[in-house]
């Protein structure tokens, strides 16, 4: 009788060691599967910046040769004229469309 007492508690205490260890790698389990979503989510995120960062850079070097542009009155004097409409001396728009 003794010995059954014994190995029923064994036995108890082996399905409750069990279940703990299940609990537990299952806690690992979800963390390690939320660090990788989030490292996913953030190699994502970092290639639509990237791509973002591209085109800026490339809107940044069309600002540079306009600012350049601009430096020039010659320029000035006839981007004001074709986009704005403005004459010059004795000089008459038309506009054609």
């Amino acid at each position: 009788m003794a010995k059954s007492k014994n190995r029923i508690k064994r036995v108890k205490r082996i399905i409750l060691f069990g279940l703990i260890c299940l609990f537990v790698d299952g806690c690992i389990l979800y963390s390690y599967s939320n660090t990788w979503g989030q490292i996913a989510a953030k190699k994502k995120e970092k290639e639509t910046l990237l791509v973002e960062l591209d085109k800026l850079k490339e809107d940044n070097k069309d600002l540079e040769s306009t600012s350049l542009k601009l430096q020039d009155p010659e320029y000035i004097a006839r981007y004001a004229r074709e986009k704005r409409l403005y004459s010059g001396k004795n000089e008459y728009i038309i506009k054609i469309k």
